[in-house]
């Protein structure tokens, strides 16, 4: 019972951080923003959140196109746990 509240705690403290970092729309920080989509869609069960997170790291992936379709993926991934399966065809 004790280690679930202390990784808890290490996702919660994780994600405030990432907000911090990614919270300018103008900078480009994929890292931030697809480690974020992570958190909210695998410990906050948040995909629509997610989707959104993952979708602005692909764009921001733009000049590492192995990294834009990994993020992709995670789009997809996410979008198929929605029941979006036309937007997860669209994001593989």
């Amino acid at each position: 019972m004790a280690a679930g509240r202390l990784a808890e705690r290490k996702v919660e403290d994780a994600r405030q951080t990432l907000e911090k970092a990614s919270e300018d729309q103008k900078q480009k920080n994929g890292e931030a923003r697809y480690l974020l989509a992570r958190i909210y869609r695998d410990d906050k069960k948040d995909p629509k959140r997610a989707a959104e997170l993952f979708d602005r790291a692909a764009a921001d992936y733009f000049s590492e196109p192995a990294m834009s379709a990994i993020a992709y993926d995670d789009l997809a991934i996410t979008f198929e746990q929605m029941g979006v399966k036309d937007k997860a065809r669209t994001s593989y």
